[in-house]
C-alpha cells in the first residue's frame, strides 16, 4: 500500500465531516453521514476487519502515536492470543488506564473493560462478538461490547510501556456535539431499558 508509515497501512476515517479530509500521508475512507463513534467505528471495522489482524484505531486528538509503538503491542498481542483488546497507558479519567496505577512484570495490566480511545484491536476478536450498539452514541458500547467479548472468553489489558497522551474530548466540542457523543444520561438510559443495567459501573 502507498499509504504507509513505518511499514504500517495507514487510513483516515472521516466520519460525515462537512469538508471532505484530504491527506497526504494516509488513505481516506469517507462515510457521507456523521454516524458518531459507534457508526464511524462499525462502519470502518467493515472496512478493515477482513483484511488485517489489528487495528489501532486512534482520536484525531491523540500524541505520541508512532510506528514502533504499535509494533511493540502487535507483538504482546500475538503473544497473548485471549487478549481481544490491548491499550497504551493513557491519561484518561479512568484511573486504571493510566501509569498511576502499578504495572505488572511483563508490563500487561488486566482490565475488565477498553476505554476506546486508542484500542489496538484484534480483528479476529471483533469478527466473533459483533459491532458497536449503535443506540450508544459514543458512552457506553464500548462497556457492552467488552461485556459480551468477556461471555466469549476473551481478555483485555493496559500495556505500561507504550504511553499516549490524549487531550481530551477536543473533537466533540470543537463540532458542537459533546451532549451527543459524550452523554452519561444517554448511557444511562440506553444501559437500564435495553439491558437491564442500572448501575453501569458495576460492569468495570
Amino acid at each position: 500500500m502507498e499509504n504507509q508509515i513505518g511499514g504500517i497501512d495507514c487510513y483516515v476515517i472521516d466520519n460525515g465531516s462537512p469538508i471532505p479530509i484530504v491527506s497526504e500521508h494516509a488513505t481516506v475512507l469517507r462515510k457521507e453521514e456523521n454516524g458518531f463513534f459507534t457508526g464511524g467505528w462499525n462502519w470502518a471495522m467493515r472496512k478493515l476487519a477482513q483484511e488485517y489482524d489489528y487495528v489501532w484505531m486512534l482520536n484525531d486528538d491523540l500524541q505520541g502515536c508512532t510506528a514502533w509503538k504499535l509494533q511493540q503491542i502487535a507483538r504482546i498481542m500475538d503473544g497473548n492470543p485471549d487478549i481481544a483488546v490491548l491499550t497504551p497507558s493513557f491519561n484518561s479519567p479512568h484511573p486504571v488506564f493510566s501509569l498511576s496505577s502499578p504495572p505488572t512484570k511483563n508490563g500487561i495490566r488486566p482490565v475488565k473493560w477498553i476505554d476506546w480511545c486508542c484500542p489496538v484491536v484484534r480483528c479476529a476478536a471483533w469478527l466473533e462478538v459483533g459491532e458497536f450498539d449503535e443506540d450508544f452514541k459514543g458512552y457506553g458500547a464500548d462497556l457492552i461490547w467488552c461485556k459480551t467479548a468477556r461471555e466469549h472468553g476473551w481478555k483485555f489489558g493496559v500495556f505500561d510501556t507504550v504511553i499516549i497522551h490524549h487531550l481530551g474530548s477536543q473533537t466533540a466540542r470543537s463540532t458542537g456535539l459533546a451532549d451527543t457523543m459524550c452523554s452519561n444520561e444517554n448511557m444511562s438510559k440506553v444501559m437500564l431499558e435495553k439491558y437491564g443495567i442500572d448501575n453501569f459501573w458495576s460492569l468495570t
